[in-house]
Formats: C-alpha cells, structure tokens, sequence
C-alpha cells in the first residue's frame, strides 16, 4: 500500500495551488484545489483508521512498518487543508453576516446570529483538528500555529470587519435641527457580537490543546525550543485579542464622532444665546442622555464604561476646539461663561460613570472656560496676585527695595511708606526723582477712596520718604482678604509733567496685623519689599487679558503692563 500510495499523494500535494482570498469570483482552480484538498483529506483519515486497526492488530510491530510514518506523506497538503478551513470560514462569515438580521437570538442574550455562526466555524476547525491527530511535535507546533494565525487572527478579524461595514450608515436621521446620529440597538448588537467571538478565542486556544503539544516540544525536542513556541502561540492569541479591542474601540470611536456634530452645535447655539431664555443645553443633555442609555441597556459593562471616557474625551475635544477658536474671534467673557455653565452640567453628567478630572483635555477646557469667563475685573485682580507671587519669589532685587509699616487699626488703614533703597538710576545724572503712589487693589471695590502718593524727592537712590497715610474702610473692604496695596514707585521727569516705571510691590490684606485703638507709628509691623516689574506675556492671565482687546478695560491694562515692561531711557 504505501508503495502505491506515497507517490501518488506526493504527485497530487505539489500540484495544489494556493487558495486566494478575498476574491469574489471563485475562479476554477480554486474549486479544483477545494476538490482534490478535500479527497486528500479524506484518504488521509482513511490511511489513519487503517494505521489504527494495524495497531490493534499488531501492537508491537507496527512501528517498524512504513505504514506507521503515512502521515509525513501529507505535511504539503496540511498546509492546503488549513488554507481551505479558512477559505470555507471567510464564506461562511460572509453569508453569516449578510444573513444576520441584527436581532438577539434569544431574550436573555446580547448577541445575533452570525455571532453563532462564526462560533460553529471554530467548532468544525477544531473537529478538524482533532480529526487530524498529528503525531509529530515539531509539525503539531506548526500547524496549531498556523490555525491559530488564520482562525484566531484573520477570520474573527475579518468578521469584525464585516459586521462593522454592516451598521456603520445606521443611526442617521433627519430632524428639524439638520441631520443627528443616533445609537441602534443594531449597533449595539454588532459591538456585542464581536466582543462575543473574541471571547471564543483564548477557550479556542485552550481545546486545541495547546499545552499538550508544548509539553511535547519540550519531551521530543528540548526546553528551549518549547518556551519559544509557547512565547509564540502566546504572542498569536494575545495579537487575536487586541484585534478585537481595537476593533471595539474604533466602532465605539466612531460612535462618538458621529455624534460630535450634534453636540457642538448644541453647545455653540447654547453659547451664542446669552441674554435669551434657550433650550439648547437641555436638547444637549436629552441628546446624550437617550443615546447613553440605549447604550448603557444594550452594551457589556465593559464596553459601556469604554464608550463613556471615548465620548466624554470627544466632548472635550469638541469643547477645546470651540473655546480656541472662539477666543481667536474675540468673543466676550460672557460667551465662555455660558460654555463653563454648560460644561458644569456635563461635569455632573459624567462624573458617576467615568473620572472626569483623569481627562487632561476635559481638565484644560475647564481651566480655559473658568479663565476666559471670568469678568475682566476680576481677572485684573488675578493679575495683581501673581505679581505678589512674583515678587515673593524674588531671590535677588536689581530694582530695589521699598520699605513700609502697615496696619488695620478700626476701620482704618494706616501706612507708613518709609525708604527706599538702592534704586535704579533714571536721569542722566546717574540719579532719580522717586515718589511712590498708592492704590488699592481690586480698585471697583475701593473706587471712592483716594490714592494717596509721598512727595517727590530729588535726586536720590535711597529716597527717604516717612510719609503715613491713613484710609477710612468699610468693614466689608477691611475684611476683604484678597484685597492688596499696590505701591508704585516712579520717577518724576525735569519737568514734573510725566513720570517713568521705576517697580512696584505688593501687600495683600491677609497679611496685614490688624489691632484696635491707638497704635505707636514704630509698632506697626515694618515690611521690606521687594521692587519688580512685569516681564511675562505668556501667563494665562495675560493672554486672556490680551485676547479682550475689543473691551477698553482689558486693553488700557494691557496698554500700561506693556509700558511697564519697556526699557528703562534716562530723563534729561
């Protein structure tokens, strides 16, 4: 018999050709190579049972018999049975899909029929498989290989590509408001189905007996090339898995960018309408609300809590772009309050399903709208404080020092502006002309208090001035802690008609000691200031004010910042 057979299965292994995939006309060598793979496989099942009667005829000297290595004749054709097996598996999942009506096929489950479908595939590869009972370690490792490449990887893969082509134009409607995306059940099946045939894969893996021929490489060949094979059968099924997440991540992605056009015209709509009744963030939040329990019913908790930080990142993304591009167009304080209104009900939104404050883009966006909402007086103030953080900061002091006793005595502010030392010169003569001004700060809260100023004194580096101010406050101005004292130190020009930026300093409220009835000038406490002058445009701050230069406020700061920051020219 194996005289007779051998050659002839060698013969009709060379002549196979390759199955090519992906073509929709199976051509006629196709179907021959089917044909013949098929008889061969058949002749080999059959020389198998012969080989196993011969064994339990003649248990002792099979092995010596030419019979007993029949299967080594077939190594060629193995490789074209698998081609087939995946061949007849790309068909299969093709009609399965196209069949599949994206309707659960029983009330208790999540998944469809084509999901079913693929699953029986595995099922009658792995019959093949055990069908096939190869012998040989070396060619075992080899073939499970190949069917776990072909199976695991290219045919769950190609199912997820098939099922997402499937629904991606569902969901598409036309509405009063233009065209809106809205999640199907359809869709979520097809997420479901997928994740359903991914998770076939590892208990796939698992009924190919893949330790058994591991332990058989280790036993017929060595240790070393068993943990090879291992790390490569691992690294197969471990690859077949992240094929699908991805693939989930992508449907779940592209979920969400359909979605993006309706949010962000709710939110620009919303935004535009500043001073008018609207219903725009109410739509916004009944828009994702019935689109997430749709989701939340029909998805795996997995797949649920993955699409919420998906679109809770597109929704930042969306917010992001419309914050910088509104900002760009100069858009008034109240545009972006009405947008971080907005994104404080998105923040209530989320906060139960998914770690808002994890997202570095929801995060920024929440920073630019709280920042570019607030009032420009109140973001003047935030100005001012920096630069006393500024000027806390300061290791060294190129302009000088500024030395003053302050204290809350009642309801008054009594300031004893003292010295000030190692100026920087402003005047030809090598010299200057100081005086320094007071204001407090934020000024719409001490608009009806004068800004008292010293006298000026000539020609000076270290200026002594021992000058006391004292200002009558309200209670509520006396307790306001983040209220400062600008000192301005100027140089006042030959003429006394314009004055040059010498530095400034500042004291804020909180620390100032407050104490009741008659204070001794030399008990109140004594404060050495340093003198800096604004250097940074590129603050948050800053550019924000700088953005609003279509309001006078924002730009006749940002008019005196600047001249602050030019270079000193000495007076004549």
């Amino acid at each position: 018999i194996c005289e007779l057979v051998e050659p002839i299965v060698a013969k009709i292994s060379s002549l196979l050709k390759p199955i090519e995939f992906g073509r929709e006309i199976v051509e006629e060598s196709t179907n021959n190579s089917l044909d013949v793979g098929t008889s061969l496989f058949e002749l080999y099942l059959n020389l198998q049972r012969f080989y196993m009667l011969g064994v339990g005829m003649f248990p002792t000297g099979i092995e010596s018999l030419s019979i007993s290595k029949f299967y080594t004749w077939f190594d060629h054709a193995v490789v074209q049975w698998l081609d087939i097996a995946v061949f007849k598996a790309f068909q299969r999942i093709d009609k399965a899909v196209d069949l599949d009506e994206l309707v659960p096929v029983h009330s208790c489950v999540k998944y469809s029929s084509s999901a079913v479908d693929t699953l029986s595939i595995f099922y009658q590869v792995k019959t093949f498989w055990k069908q096939l009972a190869w012998p040989e370690a070396a060619g075992s490792y080899t073939f499970v290989a190949k069917i776990l490449e072909e199976i695991c990887r290219s045919c769950v893969n190609h199912y997820a590509n098939k099922m997402s082509k499937k629904v991606e134009h569902l969901g598409f409607t036309e509405s009063a408001y233009g065209e809106k995306y809205e999640v199907t059940n359809e869709w979520c099946l097809a997420i479901n189905n997928i994740d359903y045939v991914g998770q076939s894969i590892q208990p796939f893996g698992d009924d190919l007996d893949l330790e058994d021929i591991i332990k058989n490489v280790a036993e017929y060949i060595d240790l070393s090339a068993a943990d090879k094979c291992k790390q490569s059968l691992d690294g197969i099924m471990k690859s077949a898995l992240e094929n699908v997440h991805n693939k989930i991540i992508d449907l779940l992605q592209s979920a969400a960018r359909q979605m993006s056009p309706s949010i962000k015209r709710f939110l620009l709509e919303g935004a535009e309408l500043l001073h008018q009744d609207n219903n725009h963030v109410d739509r916004l939040m009944q828009y994702l609300d019935e689109n997430l329990m749709t989701l939340h019913s029909q998805l795996s908790t997995d797949n649920f809590d993955r699409f919420l930080s998906i679109i809770l990142e597109e929704v930042s993304i969306i917010l992001k772009f419309v914050v910088e591009d509104n900002l760009d167009r100069r858009r008034p304080s109240s545009f972006f309050s009405n947008l971080n209104g907005t994104l404080k009900i998105l923040t209530g939104f989320f906060k139960d399903g998914v770690n808002v404050d994890s997202n570095e883009n929801f995060t920024r966006v929440k920073q630019l709208l709280t920042l570019h909402g607030t009032e420009t007086e109140e973001l003047i103030h935030q100005y001012h404080l920096e630069r006393l953080e500024e000027q806390k900061a300061l290791n060294n002091c190129p302009f000088g020092k500024l030395v003053v006793r302050v204290r809350f005595i009642d309801e008054t502010l009594k300031i004893n502006v003292i010295i000030a030392e190692k100026l920087q010169p402003h005047d030809t003569n090598g010299l200057c002309d100081p005086y320094v001004k007071i204001h407090l700060l934020p000024e719409e809260k001490f608009v009806h208090l004068s800004k008292p100023r010293t006298k000026t004194v000539k020609r000076s580096l270290n200026p002594l001035f021992d000058e006391t101010f004292t200002l009558s406050l309200t209670k509520e101005q006396k307790n306001y802690d983040r209220g400062l004292i600008q000192f301005l130190v100027k140089d006042q020009d030959f003429l006394g008609m314009s004055s040059q930026f010498v530095g400034e300093a500042f004291i804020q409220f909180k620390d100032i000691p407050k104490a009741e009835g008659d204070e001794q000038l030399e008990n109140l406490r004594t404060f050495h200031l340093n003198l800096s002058k604004p250097d940074k445009q590129n603050t948050e701050v800053y550019k924000a004010l700088d953005h609003r230069q279509g309001e006078k406020l924002a730009r006749d700061f940002i008019k005196r910042q600047k001249a602050k920051m030019q270079p000193m020219v000495p007076n004549s």
